[in-house]
């Protein structure tokens, strides 16, 4: 039990750092490392908040598709090494037979790294940082999508009767309603740092409108492979198409991993992108996703004739390698995502300093609450043995909910599942409980919305406005585009 609390602090602590820093850069490094490409000076003459035409040209022209081509292989080759990171770490660790989920160890081992070439060579951190941005950027845009396999695989994994599962949804949304006021007056009530004054002379304006999370070309990218490997799916799929191509028997494995992993990708943009934000309030782009994606596997189901349960134990299959289904290679994702915080929060060290006090609150009552509030709970209204143990690692990411299961002699997947179900209903309704409580310091919000969601509440908040700035930051940036 207390390994189990201390990887539950640990990952507390992650997820509520994470969730607060996600939106601001370092001042150090936003100048070397800029969040979002700089528009080229319009011609002389031109003063307007948007670009002219002619100016926007170059994004159609063949300088910037090239730049386009090298942006895309810099970012697989930032986040290969990324992976590899992680995929080393978590051998190593395997070879030792340590407890301790790699991935968080990462993290730690990421943020130390950085800060002792810091203080000791700041040209190597800059570089080493630079080269993993890139990755982290992407792992960060496709966070939430990582823990889709497990809400897709919730009919075959809720096996409970109708009393108990009656019991678990008490549990969960008690739990969510005590562990959200608890973690934001603890983070309210710790000493906060006084807001830094914008330096002399900045230009403070209404802040342009943030850009849609993924482009049309990607929308329409991922929604014709999704439509064109879902017909060669059926068509290799079917009984009599299997016994025609005995010659080549990965065609209908491959089609089928194709049409359900470009499902899954095209859903969530789709629901990033399309649904509204209000409506994206109740009903989260993991939502839609889910619901495409299990829609995508009866369609499958009926189009071969072969039994949906078995079509839908295709897309996940437990305890093998990351490229086994497509399920297996987006949860894979998770070690990754949690390993890459540790640049995130190099990136705001200052932050994380200015704001330990707020940090440290909110991690110990959100964990001793997470651990012991939910183990005692959880006996008091009567969940069977297995599932209280599995329920207890609730507020922590995926892949640490499984590490602690293990740890506890709990069902991994059942774990998983309670972590993701808990981190949607933070993810869609944790802000609107913090309006009602009037929370309205952006520290306190995103320190609450991590460590009562992990990592779906970094995603839900990770672009939310009303944020506060970087200390020494100015507050808002110029309108006008020379």
């Amino acid at each position: 039990m207390l390994r189990a609390l201390l990887v539950i602090s640990s990952a507390c602590a992650t997820g509520a750092m994470v969730a607060r820093l996600v939106p601001h850069p370092h001042p150090s490094l936003s100048k070397r490392f800029p969040q979002s490409p700089v528009a080229r000076p319009c011609p002389p003459g031109l003063l307007r908040v948007k670009l002219p035409p002619q100016c926007n040209a170059e994004a159609q022209s063949p300088d910037g598709f090239r730049a386009q081509i090298g942006a895309g292989a810099q970012t697989a080759l930032s986040l290969g090494g990324v992976v590899a990171a992680d995929s080393a770490l978590r051998r190593a660790f395997a070879a030792q037979a340590i407890a301790f989920p790699s991935s968080l160890a990462g993290f730690f081992l990421t943020f130390t790294v950085l800060t002792t070439l810091q203080s000791l060579h700041p040209p190597s951190a800059e570089r080493l940082f630079r080269s993993a941005q890139p990755g982290c950027a992407f792992l960060a845009k496709w966070l939430a999508v990582f823990f889709v396999p497990n809400l897709v695989l919730l009919p075959l994994v809720i096996t409970m009767g109708s009393a108990d599962l009656a019991r678990l949804g008490v549990l969960v949304l008690c739990g969510i309603a005590t562990s959200l006021p608890l973690a934001a007056f603890a983070a309210s009530a710790a000493p906060a740092a006084p807001p830094a004054a914008p330096p002399a002379g900045a230009v403070t304006s209404t802040p342009a409108k943030p850009a849609a999370p993924f482009s049309a070309a990607t929308l329409q990218l991922l929604s014709c492979s999704a439509l064109a490997s879902g017909v060669l799916a059926v068509a290799t799929n079917r009984a009599s198409a299997a016994a025609a191509l005995l010659s080549v028997p990965w065609l209908p494995f491959a089609t089928r991993y194709a049409y359900f992993l470009s499902v899954t990708l095209a859903s969530f943009a789709a629901g990033a992108t399309v649904v509204p934000k209000r409506l994206q309030k109740v009903l989260h782009p993991l939502v839609t996703c889910t619901a495409a994606t299990l829609g995508a596997v009866a369609l499958l189901a009926c189009g071969t004739g072969l039994p949906f349960a078995s079509v839908l134990r295709s897309y996940l299959l437990p305890g093998r390698g990351m490229l086994a289904a497509p399920g297996n290679l987006l949860l894979a994702m998770l070690g990754p995502a949690t390993f890459s915080f540790g640049f995130m929060i190099f990136q705001r060290r200052a932050l994380v300093a200015a704001n330990a006090a707020a940090v440290s609150a909110c991690v110990g009552v959100s964990s001793f609450a997470g651990l012991f509030g939910t183990a005692a709970f959880a006996r008091y209204i009567g969940l069977p043995p297995a599932v209280r143990l599995a329920a207890v690692p609730r507020q922590v990411t995926a892949p640490l909910a499984i590490a602690i299961a293990g740890l506890l002699g709990a069902d991994p997947s059942l774990a998983a599942t309670i972590v993701v179900l808990t981190g949607l209903v933070v993810a869609n309704f944790g802000a609107a409980a913090l309006d009602a409580l009037r929370v309205e310091d952006p520290v306190a919000r995103g320190l609450t919305m991590g460590a009562a969601g992990h990592g779906l509440g970094v995603a839900a908040c990770s672009g939310a406005a009303g944020a506060a700035p970087e200390p020494g930051a100015p507050t808002k940036q110029p309108s006008l585009v020379r």
